[in-house]
């Protein structure tokens, strides 16, 4: 496989770029660049891979009901998903999805923390998730807990996409689906959403569900940690349901390239 590999920007979040020629019969998978943007993932994990009982992640989390306290990272920044509260850890649970296993969220206590790192802050990101709640979440995934310059994924209200900004007037600014009215539970979900510098977007297992044009000159800067099925927005929340696999870019991928994404996690998972 011919590779080249072009720094395009001093952020070393932001510009790392990898065109590549695929040769026939290889499968896509994030590990490799995206075919239109050349674009990695800043963050991938699944729950098919790198589970692990503790933080520290020296105790294999590989039987049904085994504890999740660390979720490897596998894109090449290793931006790691911990747990170090032995009560608020997910459940690793097998063979919930055509054959593959899924991160049991109780909606009570369970979350992860992904320490911030430089490439998880910036004014751009397109984010996959699938999942299946049952129950309505605060959040599924969110940087930051609270305040201003953080973006929150919050189906809680219409499958909406949060940026928070500082610009007057204050407040925040959203993907509002125009057809998506109450959230889904019990069903398996892909869902892209993302913010370009200018424009919320969202997609729902391979169909749009909105979009919004705003800008939100402080979305996604501040150095706050990710956080995993939990929010506080004045109440603190979490997310009840499976996690089966996320994959975050921090930029706002082409329609060709999250259509590359998504064909890649609904050939995994078979949702729609």
């Amino acid at each position: 496989m011919a590779r080249q590999i072009q720094r395009v920007n001093a952020n070393p979040g932001i510009g790392l770029r990898v065109r590549t020629s695929q040769a026939a019969g290889v499968t896509w998978t994030p590990a490799l660049p995206t075919s239109e943007g050349g674009s990695l993932p800043v963050l991938w994990i699944s729950a098919d891979f790198g589970t692990w009982q503790d933080a520290a992640r020296t105790i294999p989390a590989i039987l049904d009901n085994d504890p999740v306290g660390g979720w490897t990272d596998r894109s090449t920044f290793l931006n790691h998903a911990q747990q170090g509260a032995a009560a608020s850890r997910p459940t690793l649970k097998l063979n919930i999805i055509n054959g593959l296993p899924a991160l049991r969220l109780d909606g009570l206590n369970d979350f992860m923390t992904i320490t911030d790192a430089p490439e998880l802050d910036g004014t751009a990101v397109t984010i996959f998730i699938a999942y299946n709640m049952t129950s309505i979440p605060a959040a599924i995934m969110a940087k930051g807990r609270d305040g201003f310059g953080s973006w929150s994924f919050r189906p809680a209200i219409n499958n909406r996409l949060w940026g928070y900004r500082t610009t007057v007037p204050p407040g925040n600014q959203y993907v509002d689906p125009a057809a998506a009215s109450s959230w889904t539970l019990a069903a398996n979900i892909i869902l892209s959403t993302g913010y370009d510098g200018a424009n919320f977007f969202a997609r729902e297992n391979g169909a749009g569900i909105g979009s919004n044009a705003v800008a939100v000159t402080t979305f996604g800067t501040n150095a706050l940690d990710v956080y995993l099925a939990r929010f506080t927005d004045g109440v603190l929340g979490y997310a009840a349901g499976d996690l089966f696999e996320i994959a975050m870019y921090n930029v706002a991928l082409s329609v060709n390239d999250r259509t590359q994404v998504e064909n890649y996690l609904n050939g995994k998972y078979v949702v729609f």
